[in-house]
């Protein structure tokens, strides 16, 4: 089968718009299996959205691979190491809110001269667009708590999404005060995502370091960045 000239995407986004119509106007909505069913059956596309979409290919093969999970990162300032971010009353309010948009929500001390936001959810359907409306609400929600004095306002926020496919980046980097070299392993879309922070790749490194623990007392004025690789060849974006 060739791909149409919808999306599985598009229909999910009339779906969603039908969705919401129908809770403003009734009160009640379709459950989403149905309404993607029922579009995908009006425009003559095949008996259900699931075979629409698993028939799909495209020049370079199957549609697209699964996605493994998706995340959104708010970085706050805070040089007091291993301090948390704000009371236990407010991070269970800000935790249950994020719950509440089906996100699994991990606020950690401070490290790096920072403190942060982990925002992450594994369902394989979720599309980068649902994921910036999120990131959107939790910007609404970080500003009126930060208006109450409850939290600092961030530095930046940034988001990425993960697929089974997604390279890993190599991470070369050096500490000034001993000269060693050492390599942190990132995936391609989080590095991409840095520049949305604005803090500098050695910052960014600090937090997204992953597999290379690194002393929470180091700052990004304590290395730099070498270089970047990917699959043994130097990478540049």
């Amino acid at each position: 089968m060739t791909t149409p000239s919808i999306t599985p995407e598009q229909i999910k986004a009339i779906a969603a718009a039908i969705r919401a119509c129908e809770l403003d106007r009734l009160g009640a909505k379709l459950p989403n299996s149905t309404a993607l069913n029922a579009i995908t059956r009006a425009l003559g596309l095949g008996a259900d959205f699931r075979a629409f979409k698993a028939g799909l290919t495209t020049p370079e093969g199957p549609q697209a691979t699964s996605l493994a999970y998706s995340c959104i990162l708010f970085v706050f300032a805070n040089r007091d190491t291993d301090s948390e971010l704000c009371d236990d009353d407010t991070t269970a309010d800000l935790l249950s809110a994020l719950s509440a948009l089906g996100l699994t929500g991990e606020l950690l001390p401070s490290a790096h001269g920072y403190c942060t936001l982990h925002c992450s959810t594994s369902d394989p359907q979720m599309t980068l667009e649902q994921l910036e409306n999120r990131h959107s609400h939790i910007v609404k929600l970080v500003s009126q708590m930060t208006h109450k004095g409850e939290i600092p306002a961030p530095l930046g926020s940034t988001l990425w999404q993960v697929r089974t496919d997604t390279p890993v980046l190599v991470v070369n980097f050096r500490y000034f005060d001993n000269d060693q070299v050492c390599s942190s392993n990132i995936t391609e879309t989080a590095w991409r995502a840095r520049h949305r922070l604005g803090l500098g790749d050695e910052a960014t490194l600090l937090l997204l370091g992953g597999d290379c623990e690194i002393e929470a007392h180091y700052g990004g004025s304590d290395i730099t960045v070498e270089d970047v690789m990917r699959e043994v060849v130097f990478y540049h974006d």
